[in-house]
């Protein structure tokens, strides 16, 4: 729940100044960067006809029919897809002035990758329309983390998609294996990894608030992959941690001050597919409001 190695450099440099009061040194400023993970940006449009076939299938045999007239409410356009929240995630973040960073899944179809086909018209034109107004890196599938080649082929998709070079990556379901996952993403030439956190928990997981270059032991050398580490996940608060909002957001707030105290950069994890109000999200679009609110705070 604390910084640590900033606190100790902090600590170290109010030593060294009282020792060596001519000594100028430099300490980092603090920062807030909010991510989206974008695992699906429909609940129902732009399956594909056999996952849309199969979808209704398997609510009528749950009994689900609330579900089957969402999805037919939505097929036919009378209804907004729930999970396409994009036009409001861009209107927050315009009105606090804060730009957002934007992972995109482009993995095949698996049981723990649900993104659309990368072959669809619409996906692909959602791509180009966030990756030309806004940061984007790539959130390499849960099966790539086990295989280079498929690791490949998706670079090589997002870069044909958003005419960018891959620089920024953030493992699905944060999966990481050291050192084998740093090290394919640096020969794939990704320069900024994002996915040092807790799923079960929030803080800080490498007990510091400021990116740091992976050191590659097998090696014995610092890597050119820079560590951003964010704090505190939406599906963590509600789901693992089963805060209320009002609890969610006190603890959060202590989190923000344990950053800005030490310079550090503040990060959120937040998806597309929370800022709804059904699913047992009621209310949360409010939380993560007041959380911007406080990370953009001055001291």
């Amino acid at each position: 729940q604390k910084p640590v190695v900033n606190q100790w450099v902090m600590e170290i440099n109010r030593h060294l100044k009282m020792k060596f009061p001519e000594l100028q040194t430099r300490l980092s400023a603090y920062f807030f960067q909010p991510t989206f993970d974008i695992d699906m940006p429909w609940k129902y449009k732009n399956k594909g006809f056999l996952r849309t076939i199969g979808g209704f299938i398997k609510d009528f045999v749950k009994g689900e029919f609330d579900e089957i007239k969402s999805r037919v409410g939505v097929l036919r356009g009378s209804k907004l897809d729930p999970y396409f929240t994009f036009e409001n995630i861009f209107d927050i973040h315009k009105k606090e002035t804060i730009r957002p960073l934007f992972f995109l899944l482009l993995g095949n179809l698996t049981e723990f990758d649900k993104n659309p086909n990368v072959h669809n018209k619409p996906f692909q034109k959602f791509i180009r329309l966030v990756a030309d107004q806004y940061e984007v890196g790539l959130h390499p599938s849960y099966r790539s983390n086990s295989s280079l080649s498929i690791l490949k082929t998706e670079k090589k998709r997002f870069e044909q998609l958003t005419g960018q070079p891959l620089l920024k990556s953030r493992q699905h379901f944060l999966k990481l294996s050291f050192p084998e996952t740093y090290q394919n993403l640096l020969d794939l030439g990704v320069k900024h990894e994002y996915s040092m956190g807790y799923a079960d928990n929030i803080g800080f997981r490498a007990s510091i608030a400021t990116p740091f270059r992976w050191f590659d032991l097998t090696k014995n050398e610092a890597t050119d992959l820079w560590i951003h580490s964010f704090q505190v996940m939406e599906v963590t608060l509600k789901d693992y941690l089963c805060y209320t909002s009002e609890e969610a957001l006190k603890q959060v707030a202590i989190l923000i001050e344990e950053t800005k105290a030490v310079g550090g950069t503040f990060m959120t994890l937040w998806h597309n597919s929370s800022l709804i109000h059904t699913e047992g999200w009621q209310n949360w679009q409010g939380v993560y409001e007041k959380i911007l609110a406080l990370a953009i705070e001055k001291k």
